[in-house]
Order: C-alpha cells, then structure tokens, then sequence
C-alpha cells in the first residue's frame, strides 16, 4: 500500500490537482450558469448530458502525462510495471469523477430541480467513461494531448447536429429518452477503449524507468 500511496501522490502533486480543481469550481457552477432550479426531469436531463461530459472529459486529459526527471527520482529503488500506475492514475480519476457526479446530483436537488439518482450517476459515469476512452484512443495513436481531445470533441459535435441518424447505439444524449439503456453500452466501450490505451502505453514505456521507494526512512 505504501507504494501505490506513493504513486498516488505523485499523480496528484504533479499532474491531477489542476484538472481537479477546476472540475470542482466548474460542478459547483453549474447551477448557476445553466439555471437548474425547479426544472423538469427532461430540463435537467438535457443540462447534465449535454455539459458535464465536458467537465468530467478534463479529468482523463493527466492520465498519459509523463514524468519529469525530477519526479523519476523520487520513482526510485523497486521496479514496477508503467501499467500499474496508469491504472492507479484511472481509479484516483474514477474516484473522483463518481464525488463530482454526486455532488452535482445533490445540487440538482437542492435546486428543487427533478433527477433520478441512478440513471443520472450511471449516465455520468458512462459519457465520462466513453469520451475518456475516446481521448485514450486518441492519445495512443497520436501521443500529444491536443490531437487527442479532437477525438472526443468531434465525437460531440457529430452528436449535437446530426442526432442518432449517423451514431444509432452509439448517440450520447439519450438520458431523457426511452433509450436511456444505450448508455451501458457507451460505458462498456468507453472501458475498452481506456484499457486498450493502457495496456499499449504499458507496452511502448520503458519499465526500467519507473522505480518506488517502499522503504522507511527509519531503515536507512
């Protein structure tokens, strides 16, 4: 534990605090830029769907960063594979991204505003999830951050005109609508394609480079 600790601190000193922070003024905004109180179920349907995947998008953009030299130093003394840390990198994501969807869904009722807890949480999680996956894919084919938040954005701005005609299944604004169980499959593949990322990144990564010091200091 004291390693993954160790890995953990690191992501978020170095890499995941800015993203977070933003995520977290731009959620408890949100109820008051987009206007939610006492709106309907189809009103605060269309607000969640159509703006949070933005917000929860930001938290996958830290996932790939590489390391400075100066925090490899502190990635010293016992190897470990590079798809460990991309892995405890999405969890602290995932952890996070599931208080933000939460804390929003509160605001909503707090806002008098007509949710249903579990098709809305299941929803975030699912356009976070798919549009990260998109991002993923995005990043292993090009490896710069800018190329690969293309991918997603194109992704939206395809669903925001053209509707389900083109994407079918696929469509990401159906959570006010009877085919609010598509958004399973977008999970299921947004999983995929964030796995597929990982393990090619674990592949291509020098594993030599990344070392955790698990001893105490009161052993030296």
């Amino acid at each position: 534990m004291q390693k993954e600790a160790k890995i953990t601190k690191v992501f978020w000193t170095a890499h995941f605090w800015p993203f977070a922070g933003l995520a977290v003024v731009l959620t408890l905004l949100f109820p008051v830029i987009f206007g939610v109180k006492n709106g309907t179920y189809n009103q605060s349907a269309y607000l969640f769907q159509h703006f949070f995947p933005f917000i929860s998008l930001s938290l996958f953009i830290p996932l790939f960063s590489p390391d400075d030299e100066k925090i490899l130093a502190v990635l010293r003394t016992k190897k470990i594979p590079y798809v460990e840390i991309l892995l405890l990198r999405l969890v602290s994501i995932l952890i996070f991204l599931g208080c933000l969807i939460i804390g929003l869904l509160e605001l909503f009722q707090l806002q008098n505003a007509a949710i249903a807890f579990m098709p809305f949480l299941i929803s975030g999680f699912s356009d976070a999830l798919f549009l990260g996956g998109l991002f993923s894919i995005g990043y292993l084919l090009s490896q710069q951050v800018i190329v690969a938040l293309m991918f997603p954005l194109f992704y939206y701005i395809i669903c925001l005109f053209t509707g389900d005609h083109y994407l079918k299944s696929f469509y990401l604004f159906t959570l006010g609508s009877s085919l609010k169980d598509r958004k399973l499959l977008l999970l299921l593949v947004g999983i995929l394609f964030i796995g597929v990322s990982i393990l090619y990144q674990g592949r291509v990564k020098p594993i030599s480079n990344f070392r955790i010091d698990t001893r105490n200091k009161s052993a030296h």
